[in-house]
């Protein structure tokens, strides 16, 4: 079964009842009474990140974890859609994706940037937009880093450039999953990032990649450094990403459990 099969066939099958959620999918105060009401005449709660719901709603039914997934034929560090790999003579490609809302925390994308290339020479790709677009433009402008930033705005194949960065920057101060950090690992590119929301669960500190508190940026872009520097150690944390990646968040795996779990609600 692929993923299109997959997705038609929950929009089909998906029990009245049943709900799955994350705390970005809610509008005003997340502890307002119509959300928990939500939550507790649910059948099942299905979750990205349980911890986070468990915080702010604190339910009193169990909440099963299913997670983000990855299709590897797509992600990979050779995908077959990579168009292009960003080769910039002696640099090092940077990459973050993102809707550029303020969550994301674009500017420190930049800021991390800004201190990592003055030692290793490095180029920075941003993809997506969003508010905050503009004014991540005007810093790299002010910091003199345009010549080595590109916007490439929204992309509909992420496969086709996330193999050639060699980090992926995310920088959220709220995550629910992390689902382009995931991708990046897939494509075996380390993350660096803050330790908020479910982004822990995705990346393993110091295996996988590097998290720090939000607004650590020098933190980050040393972590970025060290790392670019030590061609063995980023060759042992590359292969850590990809394989931590497809052993745990699979396609295959993760929607088997989705089915497993709606079947169950169905059934009862």
């Amino acid at each position: 079964m692929n993923i299109t099969e997959f997705e038609q066939r929950v929009l089909d099958q998906r029990p009245v009842g049943s709900g799955h959620y994350d705390a970005e999918y809610f509008t005003g105060d997340w502890r307002d009474a119509g959300n928990n009401y939500n939550l507790e005449t649910r059948r099942q709660i299905e979750a990205k990140n349980p911890a986070l719901i468990k915080e702010v709603f604190q339910p009193k039914k169990e909440i099963e974890v299913v997670p983000n997934f990855i299709d590897p034929d797509r992600f990979s560090p050779e995908s077959p859609q990579l168009s292009c790999r960003f080769v910039h003579a002696g640099r090092k490609v940077l990459m973050h994706v993102s809707n550029f809302r303020p969550v994301k925390r674009v500017l420190d994308v930049v800021e991390v940037f800004a201190c990592l290339t003055r030692r290793v020479p490095s180029s920075l790709v941003m993809v997506g937009d969003g508010p905050d677009r503009p004014a991540a433009e005007a810093l790299c402008r002010e910091k003199g880093l345009s010549a080595h930033v590109s916007f490439l705005g929204n992309m509909p194949a992420l496969e086709a450039v996330m193999p050639s960065a060699d980090l992926y920057l995310l920088t959220s101060d709220a995550e629910s999953f992390g689902l382009s950090a995931l991708e990046a690992q897939a494509c075996g590119v380390p993350v660096l990032g803050y330790a908020a929301g479910g982004l822990p669960e995705v990346v393993v500190n110091g295996e996988t990649g590097f998290l720090r508190s939000v607004g650590d940026v020098a933190g980050l872009a040393e972590d970025g450094v060290e790392l670019l520097l030590d061609a063995v150690r980023y060759r042992t944390m590359a292969a850590a990403a990809q394989e931590r990646a497809v052993r745990l968040f699979n396609a295959d795996a993760i929607v088997r459990r989705y089915l497993d779990l709606y079947e169950r609600v169905l059934a009862r």
